[in-house]
């Protein structure tokens, strides 16, 4: 399903504002723009692609944030939605949430899918441990 214009280009000016805050490091107003985005779009949330975007940006900042439970859902949420079930980048992230949150082998398999899909280049830029451990026994 398609968005009508006027209101996909407010959810991408508030996505691309969250953007700059996020990295510019002020979690606090990134998060804030996203979850304005996330208020922009019509039920069901779920069944638009703009959601899956958005909650993957909200999980990036609760992740930043430390709060994985608060991450591991949204995560949830954006893999139900158009382009999530198989998303590379939502496996990287969702191994990376189950790890910090102890499950194991939730995170080796998402990291393992993540690594398949995306190779090592989808884990520049992060904690080496997520790669290591993807390719860990």
């Amino acid at each position: 399903m398609q968005l009508d214009e006027q209101r996909f280009a407010r959810i991408d000016m508030l996505c691309r504002r969250g953007d700059e805050l996020l990295e510019g490091g002020d979690l606090d107003g990134a998060l804030a723009s996203y979850e304005k985005a996330w208020q922009q779009i019509p039920e069901p949330r779920a069944a638009w692609v703009v959601s899956t975007w958005v909650l993957s940006a909200l999980a990036d900042v609760y992740f930043y944030q430390g709060d994985y439970p608060r991450a591991l859902q949204a995560l949830r949420d954006a893999m139900l939605c158009p382009d999530g079930w198989d998303n590379p980048y939502l496996r990287l992230r969702l191994g990376q949430v189950h790890l910090e949150l102890g499950d194991e082998a939730q995170a080796r398999e998402a990291l393992r899918q993540a690594l398949a899909a995306g190779g090592g280049e989808l884990f520049e830029g992060d904690d080496a441990k997520y790669l290591a451990f993807a390719r860990s026994g």
